[in-house]
């Protein structure tokens, strides 16, 4: 059993990092919300990508989410992707992309409390979105890194790449 932040880091840090690895990792994982509170940073403006932890092969972070917020339907850059909601419900929409660009839908699920979600590029494109009326905070582990992603303008009805960013770096707001 996972009982805390730095038990987590170690096992990601030491576990080559496969989709039944990591989903392992966070089954294990029972961690108490508060020990991610440093990271609970939110704002009324768009959901908050707060990073814990980053090297070559791994990223560790907690997106925080106020009501009716969401991302843009977006693709993993060929990175595998793991969600693990530690406060609230999220709701994700898939889509699949393939063999044409144009986006088809696949399906909408929601995402309650410790309930692990995995994705990648071959599975298809998402929206994650908070319509649960409260705030949401949800823990992802993407391997390798994400950099850049693609995400699809419905309105131009064109793909376009994004360079992501933190909002707050080890608890700390980023400028």
């Amino acid at each position: 059993m996972i009982k805390s932040l730095d038990d987590l880091l170690a096992k990601l840090t030491r576990a080559p990092l496969s989709q039944e690895t990591v989903n392992s990792i966070f089954q294990e994982t029972q961690v108490a919300k508060e020990a991610f509170s440093k990271y609970f940073i939110f704002s009324k403006n768009c959901y908050m990508r707060n990073l814990i932890h980053r090297t070559d092969a791994f990223e560790l972070l907690v997106i925080c989410w106020e009501p009716g917020q969401q991302t843009p339907l977006h693709d993993h850059n060929s990175s595998a992707g793991w969600m693990l909601p530690l406060d609230g419900t999220i709701s994700e929409t898939r889509y699949r992309v393939q063999p044409d660009p144009e986006p088809h839908f696949v399906k909408v699920s929601s995402q309650p409390a410790r309930e692990i979600s995995y994705i990648d590029d071959f599975i298809g494109m998402h929206v994650l979105h908070n319509d649960s009326g409260q705030r949401a905070a949800t823990l992802h582990v993407y391997t390798p890194p994400i950099s850049e992603c693609r995400y699809y303008d419905f309105q131009t009805l064109a793909t376009r790449t994004a360079t992501m960013r933190y909002h707050s770096q080890d608890g700390v707001t980023c400028s």
